[in-house]
């Protein structure tokens, strides 16, 4: 680790010092940018709302299991009827991957919708 600040946040989160970086150039490009902000503001609130929601989503487990599963070919699903692992070709369920995020995205933004209108009134 370069900082000593980045070498606290990998203690404390385990973000590496390219991970901190790359975070650090998302905001310091938005800072900059003086045309089309709101495209690289985007990617801050995008990361913000999924670590965010983690809890009650689970997005990025999802996205996780799919990613690392990926590189070996096998997609484990864990079938919480009878507790067994299923296990899938990942080339097979890249279409599922996609509906699913889709489904969780859409869901949280009527989920912030919801909250958003409760605020109002």
């Amino acid at each position: 680790m370069k900082k000593t600040n980045n070498k606290e946040i990998y203690k404390r989160l385990g973000l590496t010092e390219k991970s901190i970086e790359v975070l650090e150039d998302l905001k310091a490009r938005e800072d900059k940018v003086t045309t089309n902000k709101r495209a690289f503001a985007k990617r801050i609130e995008t990361i913000n709302c999924l670590l965010e929601n983690e809890a009650k989503y689970g997005i990025l487990g999802f996205i996780s299991l799919f990613l690392w599963d990926e590189y070996k070919g096998v997609f484990e699903v864990l079938e919480i009827n009878s507790g067994k692992t299923l296990c899938f070709t990942a080339s097979k369920l890249q279409n599922t991957f996609m509906f699913d995020i889709e489904k969780y995205l859409k869901k949280l933004k009527e989920d912030i919708k919801d909250k958003n209108n409760k605020e109002i009134k």
